[in-house]
């Protein structure tokens, strides 16, 4: 495990005090799979929604237990913003 992974830091959304961030709503499909399998985009999305709910900042325990994900991969969708989307993550 790297460093950056070690220390306890929160993850936080740009503009941090308070983003432009839309609250995101759940369509039927979405309400009726329950905790299922979401496709990758729906998970990064809820990753970066949720992030832009807590301009404090979470714990990548905090986000995994909120969006019924494992830790490692709230990690992987982390590194998959920063990299992929662009978006900062890490404060």
């Amino acid at each position: 495990m790297t460093r950056r992974y070690q220390r306890r830091q929160y993850f936080r959304p740009p503009g941090a005090a308070g983003g432009p961030y839309a609250r995101p709503r759940m369509d039927d499909f979405e309400l009726e799979r329950g905790g299922g399998k979401r496709d990758r985009t729906a998970r990064l999305m809820r990753v970066a929604s949720l992030l832009s709910q807590h301009p404090d900042g979470m714990r990548p325990k905090d986000i995994a237990a909120r969006l019924g994900m494992s830790v490692r991969n709230v990690y992987r969708d982390l590194r998959a913003l920063e990299d992929e989307v662009e978006l900062p993550t890490w404060s």
